[in-house]
């Protein structure tokens, strides 16, 4: 009853599935769609905090997808940030043992020491998109812990400006039903469109889940 007062839509098909598709192809794809339907410059989606199910072969319609990270994604917030400050938060991950998010907007990667660069413009404001759950539990969390004992978060900050996100009306779904809908167009499979995604922003670590020795070990 929930799925269906907020997503009236939720039998609507999508397309359709060849095969499984993870939480972390899946997050790259979420993370292109909340950038893309928002109009916003970058987005962020970190995949293992918000995606509780995969994507199932078949028939995907708008209910499959909302089961997935409609429920802990459902609210978005934008705020402006640097391109120093957008590598900061992707350098804290780790640092906090934490999973990387999945990001939309620009190329970037992480070194074999961790380090993580980009082509962002470091003086640049950007706006910026995330779930309001990965601004709570982890962007927060980082800006609180970085200022409290910075030494123990090399390569982060200082974050010396009041970072504050505002809401915004579009729901997660909503920006995932937009991008499911530019997918339609296409005539390239669904998880070769997202290949192409992660290939253009740096992210093909992820499309091989955990198995990655970068990711194993890491915790949510």
């Amino acid at each position: 009853l929930q799925e269906l007062a907020l997503t009236p839509d939720a039998q609507q098909t999508a397309l359709w599935l060849s095969r499984p598709m993870g939480r972390f192809e899946l997050g790259v794809f979420a993370a292109h769609a909340l950038r893309t339907a928002t109009g916003a410059d970058v987005a962020f989606h970190k995949s293992n905090h918000i995606v509780r199910d995969i994507l199932h072969p078949g028939l995907l319609d708008l209910n499959a997808v909302y089961r997935t990270g409609g429920e802990r994604g459902e609210r978005l917030v934008q705020l402006d940030l640097t391109g120093r400050e957008i590598e900061w938060y992707l350098q804290a991950l780790p640092i906090g043992d934490w999973l990387p998010s999945n990001w939309s907007g620009f190329e970037g990667r992480y070194d074999a020491n961790g380090t993580f660069s980009s082509d962002l413009d470091a003086d640049r404001l950007y706006t910026v998109t995330m779930p309001e759950r990965e601004w709570d539990d982890r962007f927060a969390r980082i800006l609180r812990r970085s200022a409290q004992s910075p030494g123990d978060w090399p390569g982060v900050g200082p974050f010396d400006r009041d970072i504050r996100p505002q809401p915004i009306s579009m729901t997660w779904l909503e920006a995932m039903a937009s991008a499911l809908h530019e997918v339609q167009t296409r005539s390239a499979p669904f998880p070769d469109l997202v290949r192409q995604i992660a290939e253009s922003t740096g992210q093909t670590f992820f499309l091989d889940e955990l198995r990655d020795p970068y990711l194993q070990g890491r915790r949510e």
